[in-house]
C-alpha cells in the first residue's frame, strides 16, 4: 500500500495569524541580510562595503499586489548601503 503524503492544511485565518507572530514591533519582518566583501566603485579611489536587508510585510504586499501586480516587482523592499 502507497502511502499518502498530505501538505498540512490551514484556514486563511490561523495563516494570517502565524503570519503576524513572524512580525516585528514596526510591522515588518527582515526576511534575509548580506554583506559583501569591499568592491571598487566607479569614480572612487578605496574599495566600499556594502550591505544589503529585504524586509517588508508579506500581508501588506498581497494586499497591494492585488491592486497592482507590478508591485510584485518591489516587494519585499530592498535596502543597500554603500560605506
Amino acid at each position: 500500500m502507497a502511502r499518502e503524503d498530505k501538505a498540512p492544511s490551514a484556514t486563511p485565518v490561523e495563516i494570517v495569524r502565524i503570519i503576524e507572530q513572524g512580525l516585528g514591533p514596526s510591522g515588518f519582518s527582515v526576511f534575509g541580510e548580506s554583506s559583501r566583501a569591499p568592491a571598487t566603485l566607479l569614480g572612487q579611489e578605496r574599495p566600499a562595503k556594502q550591505f544589503s536587508m529585504r524586509s517588508g510585510n508579506p500581508l501588506f504586499a498581497s494586499q497591494m499586489i492585488e491592486h497592482a501586480l507590478e508591485v510584485g516587482l518591489y516587494a519585499p523592499l530592498r535596502l543597500v548601503v554603500y560605506g
